[in-house]
């Protein structure tokens, strides 16, 4: 009889061991979750944010330069933001680089379509 006493205070002893470990597991456990999660939250607005400024340079970069290439190519300074905004938005729907070529090459079409916009005078029909 004694063993068999001494046999369930034992095993209630290492019941209520495991019970004591499990609460402090489990709270070990969730705290990284939580944490990363709290990292994550806080990760996670930021990272578009430089996108989106980068985005907006990009394009007033590409919009300047485009302004430079419409006066370089004689275009009407009336007719010179239309020009570029059809230029920058066909570069943008090619999915194309915004170099001094390819903006060069978008107002180039932008004037096949548009002739009257050529400064100096309206073209002959």
């Amino acid at each position: 009889m004694q063993e068999e006493e001494k046999y369930q205070e034992k095993k209630e002893t290492e019941q209520s061991a495991q019970e004591d470990k499990k609460p402090t597991e489990a709270a070990a456990e969730e705290q990284p979750a939580e944490e990363l999660a709290a990292d994550e939250a806080e990760q996670t607005p930021e990272a578009p944010q430089p996108d989106q400024e980068k985005e907006k340079l990009i394009r007033e970069l590409t919009i300047a330069r485009a302004q430079l290439a419409a006066i370089q190519a004689d275009i009407d300074p009336k007719q010179a933001a239309d020009a570029v905004i059809l230029a920058v938005y066909a570069l943008e729907q090619e999915g194309k680089a915004a170099d001094e070529k390819t903006i060069a090459a978008a107002l180039k079409g932008v004037m096949e379509r548009h002739p009257e916009w050529k400064a100096g005078g309206t073209p002959k029909a």
